[in-house]
């Protein structure tokens, strides 16, 4: 028969702080600014939309500063960003002249990173981790034990490095006697891939048996995953989104035994009619295209000079994957202003693309709203602005094309958001 002494566990997290001595900077110096921007911001920056999970850099080769905060995925957007905020100011006082150095704190704790190098997507083997226990000894037999704890903690490991782009977490819960549970929590950077998290997770678990196993709780901490067990219940429910309502079944219209339905033979009729009009007017510009090219060989100059003003997108599908159902027509026109091909494309099953692109310039366009206040040369404003533009770029690699971030304090402070067409990829989107 199995015992265990209850006690009552503390909820709070280990902290741990690791100041690297792979080199310093000195007070005053550029990399001291920018990694004090960098720190000051994070907490401003991390939010439940990006899963508490937040990567930004500041700065220009050689003074430029990487940086990444991680949040416990069962925490709040407010416990976030509290966390964030101490761990930073604490981690600037503790490792004060290190270029690069981490921290985890806080309850529910959080992780803070800044280094003199890229973070992103990096595993971390050749750092120390953190094992730490919480309450006594277990006071029955640990063969029985593990028959129930190693097969819960390799579930968690497989859940949580299953995880997504935006969060790899996982909860587990096991009955160890009728009156008595273990509960589970582990989580990865989500910028790790799958098989790195699960590595990071088994080196932890393998860290911590060799350490602390035998104890009624504990965990480990690294600078790209983290777990925590205990026999008490440690955290909070995660509150999932609603999933999306289910799209409405497709109307299906009924067959008269002697013909087609009237519905059908219109919906067919306006769908012909659509489609020959869309070939009319590809028609019509290739036409006009190839008489100024027979004219003055300037073809391309006049479909730069068309677009430049305009560009025109025309697209018709028709479903048909049924023979027996009517088809589902569902046209699409798009007209742009702005700097863009002049495409036009038909599309039924089966596809056929008709097709005609022209490069373009860039257009640029920008406006200075200047009634809304100047900044002068070489102030504090100046520099935080400076700072931020130079690395958007560097910005937007789990952003998804959408990055928003700020630097500075009170009326130094500078906001500033970046879009990319959803259509380009990263690289273009970066560049």
């Amino acid at each position: 028969m199995l015992t265990i002494s209850m006690i009552s566990c503390a909820t709070n997290w280990d902290r741990w702080d690791e100041c690297y001595d792979t080199g310093n900077f000195t007070a005053n110096s550029t990399y001291a600014t920018n990694r004090n921007l960098l720190l000051s911001s994070l907490a401003t920056n991390i939010t439940v939309l990006n899963s508490g999970f937040y990567n930004t850099t500041i700065g220009q080769e050689p003074d430029k500063v990487y940086g990444l905060a991680l949040c416990r995925g069962d925490g709040s957007s407010e416990d976030c960003s509290s966390c964030v905020n101490s761990t930073s100011q604490d981690i600037m006082s503790t490792c004060h002249s290190q270029k690069e150095a981490l921290m985890w704190d806080g309850d529910p704790p959080c992780l803070v990173h800044y280094a003199d190098r890229s973070l992103f997507g990096k595993m971390e083997m050749s750092v120390p981790i953190n094992p730490y226990y919480r309450g006594n000894n277990l006071t029955m037999n640990l063969t029985e034990f593990d028959k129930i704890w190693q097969p819960l903690m390799e579930r968690t490991m497989r859940e949580a490095s299953r995880g997504s782009s935006r969060l790899k977490f996982a909860t587990q819960e096991a009955n160890l006697t009728s009156i008595q549970k273990i509960h589970t929590l582990m989580q990865c950077r989500p910028d790790l891939s799958q098989n790195d998290c699960y590595v990071c997770l088994t080196r932890c678990l393998d860290e911590y048996k060799k350490s602390y196993h035998g104890r009624q709780g504990g965990g480990v901490e690294s600078p790209n995953c983290m777990l925590r067990w205990d026999l008490s219940l440690f955290y909070k429910d995660i509150v999932l989104p609603p999933l999306p309502s289910p799209p409405p079944a497709p109307t299906t219209m009924a067959e008269d035994k002697g013909g087609i339905a009237a519905g059908t033979v219109v919906i067919i009729v306006v769908s012909i009619i659509i489609f020959m009009l869309l070939v009319s007017i590809c028609c019509f510009f290739l036409g006009m295209l190839k008489q100024k090219q027979i004219r003055n060989n300037q073809g391309r100059k006049y479909l730069a000079t068309v677009s430049s003003t305009s560009s025109v997108d025309i697209g018709l599908f028709c479903s048909a994957s049924c023979t027996i159902c009517a088809p589902a027509l569902a046209p699409r026109a798009m007209v742009t202003i702005g700097a863009s091909r002049l495409l036009f494309f038909l599309f039924c099953a089966p596809v056929h693309v008709v097709t005609f692109t022209i490069s373009q310039p860039d257009f640029f366009y920008h406006h200075c709203l200047s009634e809304n206040g100047n900044y002068t040369t070489n102030n504090t404003y100046q520099a935080n602005l400076n700072s931020l533009l130079s690395s958007i770029s560097s910005n937007s690699e789990i952003n998804y094309g959408f990055y928003n971030f700020s630097v500075g304090q009170g009326s130094d402070k500078v906001n500033v958001i970046a879009l990319c067409r959803e259509d380009i990829n990263l690289d273009v989107c970066h560049s």
